[in-house]
Parts: C-alpha cells; sequence; structure tokens
C-alpha cells in the first residue's frame, strides 16, 4: 500500500498497479475493499471531483482535456461525467477559446488549435467570425 503515500489513486488505476507488481486478482479486489473500509482510498466520486477540480484550474483545461486525464487514471462513467460538469459549471466556452487562440493571426491554424483542445463547432465558428472581423 507504499502507492498510496504517494497520491489518491483510483480503484481502477490501484489495481492495474498492484496487477503489474504480481499480486494476484483476488488479493487485489480484498485489499481494495479493506483498504476503502479503512479510509486509506478516497472514493471514487470525491477523488474524480477533487482531481476534476484541480486540473480545471489549470491553463488551457477544457471539459475534454480534463474527461481525459481523470480516464487516464482509470476515472470514467457517470462519476467522472459529474465531476468535469462541476468543474466546469461556471466555465464560458467562448470566453475560453478566445483566450487560447488570442494573437493567433491564421485562422485555420486558430481553428485546428481549438478543435483539438476539444471545443464545439459552434464556439469555433464563433470565434473565427470574431477573428475576421479583427482583420
Amino acid at each position: 500500500m507504499d502507492i498510496l503515500t504517494l497520491r489518491a489513486h483510483g480503484r481502477e488505476e490501484l489495481s492495474r498497479k498492484l496487477a503489474q507488481r504480481g499480486f494476484p486478482e483476488d488479493e487485489i479486489e480484498g485489499a481494495l475493499d479493506r483498504a476503502l473500509e479503512l479510509g486509506l482510498m478516497e472514493p471514487e466520486p470525491d477523488l474524480a471531483r477533487r482531481y476534476a477540480l484541480e486540473l480545471a484550474k489549470k491553463k488551457g483545461a477544457t471539459p475534454l482535456s480534463v474527461r481525459a486525464k481523470l480516464e487516464q487514471r482509470g476515472l470514467s462513467g457517470a462519476d467522472a461525467e459529474a465531476a468535469v460538469d462541476a468543474a466546469f459549471a461556471e466555465w464560458d466556452p467562448l470566453a475560453a477559446a478566445k483566450a487560447w487562440v488570442a494573437g493567433e493571426t491564421d485562422p485555420r491554424r486558430a481553428a485546428r488549435r481549438l478543435q483539438q483542445k476539444g471545443f464545439s463547432a459552434d464556439v469555433i465558428a464563433r470565434v473565427m467570425r470574431a477573428l475576421g472581423a479583427r482583420e
């Protein structure tokens, strides 16, 4: 359980790490259940919410990028979706998109960057119109 001292882990991620270290599946499940009972592991909804809020504060974070990071840590499904929704409840995608491409002179490049970050086609179109108005 030394893994738990480094940072919080989701059940799936911790299970994968323990399996890589050669622990049998049935022992892993029992140990994870016991760790949760003893409060050594954070419940997944709480972990997902805390991690999503932490990631959302970083520059350039979008719901798509945060969701992907949660999935990398084995946090997906309804818990992750609710965490992302809560973390971005006050988020203005149009303002974030404009800030993301501020100073960009090539509209096609700006559109590609926004698409890669996961902005919707509607937001991209509105930013492109605003970029066109600047020229």
